[in-house]
């Protein structure tokens, strides 16, 4: 439903803050720079791109709840 929107204004978000922020601190965390941000802004990339899942609640929202059987 709405992950990969989510996701991607995630990434805007944490691209933002890399930018503003933590570019001219270097690369660890530790000391204020990019590391973390970047990981998370591209796990969020990542999620709107692949999708939440199978036990996301957008996958329990959506399902179908009638079950179609084949006989063997």
């Amino acid at each position: 439903m709405l992950t990969p929107v989510v996701g991607v204004l995630l990434a805007l978000d944490m691209a933002g803050a890399l930018a503003f922020v933590h570019l001219s601190n270097g690369v660890f965390a530790a000391d204020g720079g990019w590391e973390l941000v970047g990981v998370l802004g591209l796990l969020s990339l990542t999620l709107a791109a692949v999708g939440a899942g199978r036990v996301s609640l957008d996958n329990i929202f959506t399902r179908s709840t009638s079950r179609t059987t084949v006989a063997a």
